[in-house]
């Protein structure tokens, strides 16, 4: 393992987790550079809490969030969570390249019990990615199947530029996307660029891996570094991070996919 003498609080708190702990610097790094002052935007936000890289930065330090999140359920959750937290906006729909509506496939919460959590952060327009996702948890987890497990809603659908503009929302330092199959018509939703981002986390595991390579062009073209973190495909904006990142991701063993200049 790398030494980790001046690294300071940078430094993972649980180094046999380093795609969590990697995420959680960048994380760190842009509150640095912001001062702590960070907008972000959140597609799929689900219910904020599981596995949610953000919520200890809109909980307790003052960044300001747009969390949005399509299914009934998951953002009454998050209206929960957040709801009084002024500094936090919840929308209630999802995000393509058009407007429209599609069906969004889930767990039937009726079904909860039986299956890991986790299960619950799997809502997708893809029916076939979420039998896929109940099936891997049928037999990897020992949870009890049943006929009507998998059900869907109809959401309504909104380009990502949209949103922003009815909210006013011109530029924005960290972008988190994690939508089960539909990262590319997101990403394709609004002009990435113009937002001025530092930081951009996208989830790509499973078969969405088969859209790395648009993931990476698209966010190459808006003049990030690209990298792969464990489930994640992260863009850093070059010369936005105080801390010797180069040098910190190598220690994390992440290599480049696509450079433009380098963060330093």
């Amino acid at each position: 393992m790398r030494d980790m003498t001046g690294y300071g609080r940078y430094a993972p708190r649980r180094p046999g987790k380093t795609a969590t702990a990697a995420v959680q610097l960048l994380l760190r790094a842009a509150d640095d550079y912001r001062e702590g002052k960070v907008s972000c935007v959140q597609v799929g936000a689900n219910d904020g809490a599981m596995a949610d890289p953000v919520r200890p930065f809109l909980v307790g330090h003052n960044w300001q969030g747009l969390l949005i999140e399509p299914h009934p359920a998951y953002f009454a959750d998050l209206i929960a969570l957040h709801g009084k937290n002024d500094r936090v906006t919840c929308v209630n729909v999802g995000i393509s390249d058009s407007a429209g509506q599609m069906n969004l496939y889930h767990l039937n919460e009726q079904a909860r019990d039986r299956y890991p959590r986790w299960i619950r952060g799997c809502a997708s327009l893809d029916r076939g990615r979420m039998e896929t996702q109940l099936q891997q948890a049928v037999q990897a987890f020992g949870a009890q199947g049943a006929p009507g497990d998998l059900v869907s809603v109809a959401i309504d659908l909104m380009p990502l530029e949209d949103i922003l503009r009815a909210h006013e929302i011109e530029k924005a330092d960290v972008l988190i996307i994690d939508v089960e199959g539909h990262e590319i018509p997101v990403l394709q939703s609004a002009d990435l660029k113009a937002l001025d981002l530092s930081l951009v986390i996208v989830e790509c595991n499973g078969d969405v891996a088969r859209s790395e390579p648009e993931i990476i062009r698209q966010l190459a073209d808006c003049g990030l570094d690209v990298f792969r973190i464990g489930d994640e495909i992260v863009g850093l904006a070059p010369g936005r991070l105080k801390i010797p990142m180069e040098e910190m991701l190598a220690w994390l063993g992440v290599n480049p996919l696509s450079t433009t200049g380098m963060v330093h």
